[in-house]
């Protein structure tokens, strides 16, 4: 689960950067992060996962 949520933050972080060097180049408004919507429901579902296999 940790693994899979580093590769999609890793490939997000990525896309994130190109988008915002093309923005930069165009003098554009600088696009909103997504990513922090992901890490964020990553980490409460990991979280969960790990209470859960506690408590059985």
């Amino acid at each position: 689960m940790c693994a899979v949520l580093a590769c999609v933050i890793a490939l997000g972080a990525f896309r994130q950067w190109r988008r915002v060097q093309q923005a930069m180049r165009r003098a554009a408004p600088l696009p909103r992060p997504p990513l922090v919507t992901v890490t964020v429901a990553g980490v409460c579902v990991a979280a969960l996962l790990s209470v859960a296999l506690l408590a059985l």
